[in-house]
């Protein structure tokens, strides 16, 4: 990875920041010791739950883990689980875990299982599970291709409800920040956009272009306006759609994948090379090379990041690394990662994460 003091700071004046979080902070108080191999990160206000696994060629040799922890890396306990999955947190410290095979339980803020279900998902269905804004979890039954949504909602106590079918077609669901949910999917690979009302009710479809594919939103701002990327033959693109489902704007790229977020008045976005976007989509500041990037946005820092890729098997190997900029795009804080140093990702108040 190339130093990004190069790209970003000629012709610049930098300003010495205080920086309040940082990528380059590697201490016990935000490493975490748990039994898997390979993790992922969910949090809450108060938690940290991990869920790993190492895996095994036999799926039924597979362990799988999940260990909740203070924001300093103290474990209050580690269990085994039965299943693989994702970890959903409430507030008050249960949660729940589920897979798309239709596999789900609830637990309590111990770890201790308060129910398990087997869900009767469509067995082709590559539906998401999205926590709403109720603390309830969501998941389509049927998913793209097909043409109808029906979501079944259960709450922490296991009961369950059924919306009505919706004339939608959707794989990931996500919550609107003015009420209801945007859904992506497709039909014959024909992708779309759409908007659901609350009462699950259609509001509105985007239907994209019939030469653009696999449509990604990329985020939502809080005044609704939505940021999805997509390909179209052999070049990327994003666009932004406004609260009504109208294109507002569109920008091509020549890259290998795209990611986007909303970041204070521009938008910050991560190719093969990271941008500084303005509203219109026209670049404002570019440079600095970057390999299957993340993007995570806390306060007045964008943190550009990925864990590396170190195995000899896998198609493309690289140091893990992680970038901070301000709202101008100036480096705040640079750091990149050797196996050994077992970064696991950023905190969501921007705080590097590793593995003991």
């Amino acid at each position: 990875m190339k130093n990004f003091k190069t790209f970003f700071l000629i012709g610049l004046t930098l300003c010495v920041l205080p920086v309040l979080c940082s990528c380059d902070t590697h201490n016990p108080k935000n490493s975490f010791k748990f039994s898997g191999k390979t993790s992922t990160i969910s949090e809450t206000a108060e938690a940290v739950y991990i869920y790993s696994l190492t895996p095994s060629s036999d799926v039924k040799k597979q362990k799988n883990f999940i260990g909740c922890y203070d924001k300093s890396g103290n474990k209050y306990w580690e269990h085994k689980m039965e299943f693989s999955g994702d970890v959903y947190p409430l507030k008050d410290g249960r949660f729940f875990f589920a897979n798309q095979d239709g596999q789900i339980a609830a637990y309590d803020p111990n770890g201790q299982k308060l129910w398990e279900k087997k869900l009767d998902i469509t067995t082709d269905s590559n539906s998401y599970y999205l926590l709403n804004s109720h603390e309830e979890l969501m998941v389509n039954l049927h998913s793209s291709p097909n043409n109808i949504t029906e979501y079944l909602i259960i709450n922490i106590n296991g009961d369950t409800k059924t919306s009505s079918p919706i004339n939608a077609t959707s794989t990931y669901t996500y919550n609107y920040p003015k009420g209801g949910y945007i859904t992506e999917g497709y039909v014959d690979y024909n992708w779309s956009i759409s908007k659901i009302r609350a009462d699950f009710t259609l509001e509105w479809v985007y239907h994209a272009n019939e030469n653009e594919d696999n449509i990604q939103i990329c985020d939502i701002s809080k005044d609704g306006q939505i940021l999805f990327s997509g390909t179209k033959g052999n070049d990327l693109f994003l666009k932004q759609l406004n609260e009504e489902g109208a294109v507002l704007n569109s920008a091509d790229f020549q890259a290998s994948n795209v990611q986007a977020k909303y970041f204070q008045d521009h938008i910050i976005a991560a190719a093969d090379t990271i941008m500084l976007l303005n509203e219109n989509l026209s670049i404002i500041k570019q440079g600095g090379d970057v390999k299957f990037p993340r993007i995570k946005v806390c306060g007045d820092s964008a943190f550009i990041y990925s864990i590396g890729s170190y195995s000899s098997s896998s198609s493309v190997v690289y140091d893990g690394y992680c970038i901070e900029f301000d709202a101008n795009l100036r480096l705040l804080s640079e750091k990149t990662f050797k196996q050994t140093d077992r970064f696991i990702g950023v905190s969501d108040n921007g705080v590097a994460y590793y593995k003991k």
